[in-house]
């Protein structure tokens, strides 16, 4: 696939950019200022505002049209949700026009979709490489618990999103959704069942634990707030002590609290976290494919 589309779409960008150009230049206005009195008048030394908002109109462009895309629908989609948000306001909201925006998707519900796969796949990224940092079974688990309050806290958009709209998409892509899903909760349960194979564990139902889990772990965005942020490290802890007493985890006897559970630490899993959220997206970079 073509990374962030072809030359076509950077001249329709192009176009589009100096004919915004030419109706500011239209209508805008220059204010003169003398700078030996510090008097507005006409003057030869002026500041013109209409370069102010070029050059911010030239930062936005700087951005890859599909990343404003992709931005501008995780806003719209979280705020508003799917069915209340229209193609042109995405396109609006990206500063591009909508024949730019139908040059890389072809709807507003594959835009959707690319959402919805990239969160997913980031969220398994970010697990499996937190995985490989553990030892034990009790490691595995704070790492899951870690990583799965990290993820929507730091992108809470991204977490409204597929808690509420992947209903929206179509049954095709639905089903690649759910597929995604299995395999995240495949990971949970492989590190649970580790746990009661070494005897550290002890869980009747496996499937049920791994559902009460998750449904703690990602049900966070309900309730924690940006003002939190400095807590994060006590909520992982607390939710690390939950799921702990959950599967009844115990080691030489006694009972394994979170507070003994220090590895991998939690700076690492951030980390982890951060690094992948900022790789490169690989879903929305190409043009629709017609």
């Amino acid at each position: 696939m073509a990374a962030w589309g072809g030359a076509s779409a950077e001249r329709i960008e192009s176009a589009a950019a100096a004919s915004q150009a030419r109706r500011q230049s239209e209508h805008g206005s220059t204010i003169a200022v003398d700078r030996s009195v510090g008097q507005s008048q006409r003057s030869p030394v002026s500041i013109d505002f209409r370069g102010v908002a070029q050059s911010a109109e030239m930062a936005t462009r700087e951005v890859p049209a599909p990343v404003r895309i992709r931005r501008a629908a995780l806003r719209l989609f979280a705020a508003q949700g799917f069915y209340a948000t229209g193609i042109r306001e995405i396109a609006e909201a990206a500063s591009i026009p909508t024949s730019l925006l139908y040059h890389y998707r072809r709807s507003k519900e594959e835009i959707l979709h690319d959402l919805v796969v990239e969160g997913v796949s980031r969220h398994l990224e970010s697990s499996r490489r937190a995985l490989e940092l553990t030892r034990t079974p009790e490691e595995a688990l704070r790492a899951m618990v870690a990583v799965h309050v990290l993820v929507p806290v730091r992108n809470p958009d991204m977490a409204r999103i597929m808690e509420s709209e992947v209903r929206a998409l179509s049954p095709a892509s639905q089903k690649t959704v759910l597929a995604m899903r299995r395999q995240g909760d495949a990971r949970w349960e492989e590190v649970l069942r580790a746990g009661v194979a070494e005897h550290v564990f002890t869980i009747p139902d496996v499937v049920l634990a791994r559902r009460l889990l998750r449904r703690m772990c990602t049900g966070v965005t309900l309730w924690f707030t940006p003002a939190a942020e400095a807590e994060i490290e006590n909520v992982v802890t607390g939710m690390t002590d939950h799921a702990l007493g959950l599967v009844r985890a115990v080691r030489d006897g006694e009972p394994i609290r979170a507070a003994a559970v220090t590895h991998p630490p939690l700076s690492e899993i951030q980390e982890i976290v951060e690094v992948v959220h900022h790789e490169p997206d690989s879903t929305m970079g190409s043009p629709a494919v017609r």
